[in-house]
């Protein structure tokens, strides 16, 4: 089972519609981005996958996420009109 973790500032509401295509095998994991880096940094530890929204993180957090395969940033533009 392939472990995600979703790092945003989203409201949970958007948050959960983000993550709901994932295969039901999966174990997604939504987190607050503003946490601190070393609670990033445990809950990064074992992922195989992150997503980024807002597309920042620390390094140490990176760091850690030894076993990731695949980090996903996510930057939606805003447009002015």
């Amino acid at each position: 089972m392939a472990k995600v973790i979703f790092f945003t500032s989203l409201a949970d509401k958007l948050a959960r519609q983000v993550v709901t295509p994932a295969p039901l095998a999966w174990d997604v994991s939504i987190q607050r981005h503003n946490l601190p880096a070393a609670e990033k940094a445990y809950c990064a530890a074992d992922a195989d996958f992150l997503i980024l929204f807002p597309s920042t993180i620390e390094e140490s957090v990176l760091r850690a996420a030894e076993k990731t395969k695949l980090n996903a940033c996510r930057h939606c533009p805003y447009i002015a009109h």
